[in-house]
């Protein structure tokens, strides 16, 4: 039987045997309740017998006096005790049950009173009326007296009756709660002895089974499972054998990976031993607590000299950075305090053991690594400048016909002022000649023949000319050292610093430097917007633009233009390059800024012009991207923050 079906009947028992016990007690109950009630009503009429009794003595005294006295004011008083009476007798058999007798108590009640009021209020007193009135009366009176007396009397021993009862009821009610509560409780006994029998035992048995399959140390798996019981707990039997079977496969894989655990331990702790990296942890106020070997030889000390001790301490750098250690990443600095100088990488992560903070640190050596980056960003540097130099070359024939043109028309210039100079050399001679003539006095034929030598020669507009020559003469030998300057400051090596430069005289003197190369092919357009000067390298940015010129002559099959745009968005400098030239694939828009790709023929481009562009926008921290269509033209957009970049300085990277 299943223990859900066995507490049903049980509690179906109980529950029966309880309905039926409160059921029987209430019937009784309810019944002792009834006498109750009818000993207090009958007790109630019994006391109110009394007080009828007195009142009906008075109006006996009341009716003597009138039919003796013959007094007829009496009457009335009679009227109304008799009134008195009938209703105090209602009550009484109202209280008692006794309607009949109240009935015949009121009959004769009302009959004397009839008499008493016709004598009382007739206009002749006839003595024989009297007479037999009186005899009438008394007859009445005497059966009013018996009736009275028997309704008391019937009263009391009723009363006397339902109080013996109620009191038997009592005692029965009581003797019937205490067989019934012996009944309940014998068959509670019993019902637990067996629910006992039936449930307890086979859980004890259970429990003895399943408390010495856990003692028990072989590797066996515990037989817990019980055929006898109820179906729960044989089900359940089946479910702990089933758990304990699982719990065993369960043990025996916790212990296998325990095992395995101590071998990752052990492995763990072979690669802290072994790591070329100092690692290392650190409480939450950056005491050093667990180091590997690797961090003697990083720091230069023992491990008990840097257990105990705060990590800044030894590297003073991570000071200012100690808000941060939780998310610190590759925080680099050039050597560790206590040992010979190096470069070192730093990373850390907060993590909690036992409820507390604590930082874990990876140092690692990277002085290999800097002195390959150092040679990387010369070898960068040389590719820049050998760009550079390319660009120069390429620019060199036009700069050439730009310096010529000034330099002809100067040499030019000199040459017709070498004849002026003939010329004003005659005319200086005829005015020596004259103020070295031994005459005190020059005459005026003199003086004439003087005037008419300098017209003749045309001294004033030799003059004249003469500065205009010499004024176009300045113009090209500035115009021939502008340009030389701006050729001598792109092709010079710059320091790594950035300077504040304007925009627009960056892209005027990239321009001129292209002028030669561009001016045959499109025409070049500026619009120039508002904007402050920017913290650049000037002579890379100048490089970039000239590249960008060049190359979008280089893409026009006819005559075009290219316009160079500049405005400023949020805090950032913003150069456009368009031209209306052939365009570019979107293949090649792919690989546009692939170090050594190029769409020129061999010979005629190392490809390398875009890819030195990017590096050096993204140097100034900056973008450049790439918008073309074929055969509508090409815009190469750059952004710049104003601000400029902090440079990876020795400063920026903390000395200690």
């Amino acid at each position: 039987m299943k223990i859900s079906l066995q507490s049903q009947l049980v509690a179906l028992l109980g529950l029966l045997i309880g309905l039926s016990i409160f059921s029987v007690l209430g019937f009784r109950y309810f019944k002792m309740q009834d006498l109750q009630t009818e000993v207090n009503l009958l007790s109630q009429a019994s006391s109110e017998i009394n007080h009828a009794q007195t009142m009906q003595e008075q109006w006996l005294t009341t009716l003597d006096l009138f039919l003796n006295d013959r007094q007829s004011y009496l009457a009335q008083g009679i009227d109304n005790q008799t009134k008195q009476l009938i209703k105090k007798y209602g009550e009484i058999t109202a209280f008692a049950n006794k309607t009949a007798t109240s009935n015949n108590l009121e009959q004769l009640l009302s009959t004397i009173n009839q008499g008493t009021q016709k004598l009382a209020f007739a206009k002749t007193q006839d003595e024989q009326q009297w007479n037999q009135f009186i005899i009438e009366s008394d007859d009445l009176t005497e059966q009013l007296l018996d009736a009275a007396d028997a309704l008391s009397i019937s009263i009391k021993e009723e009363y006397a009756q339902r109080e013996t009862a109620l009191s038997e009821s009592q005692s029965q009610l009581v003797n019937l709660a205490f067989i019934l509560l012996g009944v309940y409780l014998v068959t509670s006994i019993t019902v637990g002895w067996w629910n006992s029998y039936t449930l307890v035992k086979p859980l004890e048995q259970l429990s003895h089974i399943a408390r010495e399959g856990i003692k028990s140390s072989t590797d066996e798996d515990p037989k817990l499972k019980i055929d006898k019981g109820p179906t729960e707990i044989r089900q359940l039997s089946e479910s702990l054998q089933h758990y304990s079977t699982g719990l065993k496969q369960q043990q025996r894989k916790t212990e296998k990976a325990h095992k395995e655990e101590q071998q990752t331990r052990q492995q763990l702790s072979t690669v802290m031993d072994t790591a070329p990296s100092a690692i290392l942890s650190t409480d939450g106020a950056f005491n050093v607590l667990t180091l590997n070997p690797a961090t003697e030889k990083i720091f230069g000390l023992k491990s008990e000299n840097i257990i105990g001790q705060s990590l800044s301490r030894f590297i003073p750098a991570l000071e200012q950075h100690k808000e941060e250690f939780s998310k610190l990443t590759d925080f680099q600095t050039r050597s560790i305090k206590g040992a010979k100088e190096l470069p070192v990488e730093i990373s850390s992560a907060e993590f909690h053991s036992n409820g507390k903070t604590q930082y874990l640190f990876m140092i690692r050596d990277v002085s290999r690594r800097v002195a390959q980056e150092k040679k990387m960003k010369n070898l960068n540097e040389q590719l820049v400048q050998s760009e550079k130099l390319a660009s120069i070359g390429q620019l060199s024939a036009g700069v050439a016909h730009e310096i010529n043109n000034p330099v002809g028309f100067v040499k030019s210039n000199i040459e017709v002022l070498s004849d002026y100079f003939d010329t004003f050399k005659d005319y200086m001679s005829a005015i020596n000649k004259l103020s070295q003539s031994t005459s005190q006095e020059i005459t005026e034929e003199q003086i004439q023949d003087l005037n008419d030598l300098k017209e003749e020669l045309d001294i004033d507009y030799l003059v004249e000319d003469s500065l205009e020559i010499f004024g176009s003469s300045k113009d090209g030998l500035e115009r021939v050292c502008k340009i030389v300057e701006e050729m001598k400051a792109f092709s010079h090596v710059e320091k790594d610093e950035q300077q504040p430069e304007d925009l627009a005289n960056l892209i005027e003197q990239a321009v001129s430097l292209t002028a030669n190369e561009v001016k045959y092919k499109a025409d070049v357009q500026t619009v120039y917007g508002k904007l402050p000067k920017i913290q650049c390298w000037r002579t890379k940015l100048l490089q970039v633009l000239i590249n960008l010129l060049v190359n979008a002559s280089h893409a026009m099959k006819e005559r075009g233009y290219i316009r160079v745009k500049t405005y400023q968005r949020d805090d950032n400098a913003i150069i456009e390059v368009l031209d209306n030239g052939c365009g570019i694939s979107p293949e090649n828009q792919k690989s546009i800024f692939a170090p050594f790709f190029t769409t020129k023929p061999v010979g005629q481009g190392t490809g390398l012009g875009l890819h030195v562009t990017q590096s050096i926008i993204a140097k100034h921290g900056g973008e450049i991207s790439v918008k073309s269509k074929v055969g509508a033209g090409t815009c190469f957009t750059i952004v710049l923050p104003i601000a400029g970049v902090i440079a990876e300085t020795s400063e920026d990277l903390g000395v200690l």
